[in-house]
């Protein structure tokens, strides 16, 4: 879900997508309904780009989303493929300072080891299917290192967003979807006011 699509009808729209598998449903419905000037990037290890991307502004890039602080996540699930931190990929495509508005993160358990990267940069939406839920305790399938989930939820509002949509996958009972939302600080400010006696 996108929340108020019809702001992303400005010219400096700028949308970053991580884990494709080649499947360009989002890309193209964001086009259909805002239009060409949405300045789209698409990122997975695959070999997924498409003639027609280029005439959409679409652009793919063949890099995985690493993490710059668990290198025990980049060593474990890559094999040679080109894999960059957040910050890296900014700095390749020269987007740092620039604000992304939309997000779109499925990379297939990849949020539970670099989210710490992406959560506090200039991104008003974030639309994110999260793999399983790690345990604060042990390694699982979701995520190689003991981890609270709360944590990745804490950093999120700690960042002021906000949830405005989740739903279960239909096809993978374990993966869900959310959708959040960056809020101004006075929206915040009124919710941390003490309430008086």
């Amino acid at each position: 879900w996108v929340c108020d699509p019809h702001r992303l009808m400005k010219k400096d729209c700028l949308v970053y997508s991580f884990g494709s598998k080649g499947q360009y449903d989002f890309e193209d419905g964001l086009i259909d309904i805002v239009g060409q000037h949405c300045e789209i990037h698409v990122f997975d290890f695959g070999s997924f780009d498409r003639t027609e991307n280029s005439e959409r502004n679409i652009h793919y890039h063949q890099w995985g989303l690493g993490s710059s602080y668990d290198r025990q996540y980049n060593d474990a699930f890559i094999n040679g493929e080109e894999i960059l931190s957040f910050s890296e990929i900014q700095d390749k495509l020269k987007h740092k300072g620039r604000t992304i508005d939309l997000l779109k993160i499925d990379c297939e358990r990849c949020e539970w080891a670099n989210y710490k990267d992406w959560v506090g940069v200039d991104a008003r939406q974030i639309l994110i299917e999260i793999h399983g839920i790690p345990s604060p305790v042990k390694a699982t399938k979701s995520y190689r290192l003991p981890m609270n989930a709360t944590d990745f939820f804490d950093a999120l509002t700690e960042q002021s967003f906000v949830t405005f949509n989740k739903e279960v996958n239909v096809h993978d009972r374990e993966c869900y979807e959310f959708s959040f939302l960056k809020l101004d600080e006075p929206f915040w400010a009124d919710r941390l006011t003490p309430i008086s006696d």
